[in-house]
């Protein structure tokens, strides 16, 4: 019983809301402008998002965010839409804006 008790608190402790954390948000909105800028003609464009989502993803992990799983998946996306043509490349990139989206909301009542 006492183990499962603590497995319950671990949860709840992952997803209790987290206080604002101005390192996440500056990383967030650097990330957005990198986004922002990305020309899938030019594949070199790709290399500040990735980049800054790298960094992003690096210090969600280190604070155990739960937004973590979002962080992973831009990543993820962004290694795909450099690999992709011009047209994957663009789907990756819109895939993640949407997870910056997801992210953003999470994120704007800390």
């Amino acid at each position: 019983v006492l183990l499962t008790g603590c497995a319950a608190v671990e949860k709840v402790k992952e997803i209790w809301p987290r206080a604002h954390d101005p390192s996440l948000i500056s990383a967030y909105v650097n990330l957005s402008v990198s986004l922002d800028k990305v020309d899938c003609k030019v594949k070199d464009s790709l290399e500040p998002a990735i980049k800054d989502a790298d960094w992003l993803n690096r210090y969600a992990n280190f604070r155990n965010d739960p937004q973590r799983v979002s962080t992973k998946g831009i990543v993820d996306n962004l290694g795909k839409a450099k690999e992709g043509n011009e047209a994957a490349c663009n789907r990756w990139i819109n895939l993640s804006k949407t997870r910056m989206k997801i992210i953003q909301e999470a994120w704007r009542g800390r």
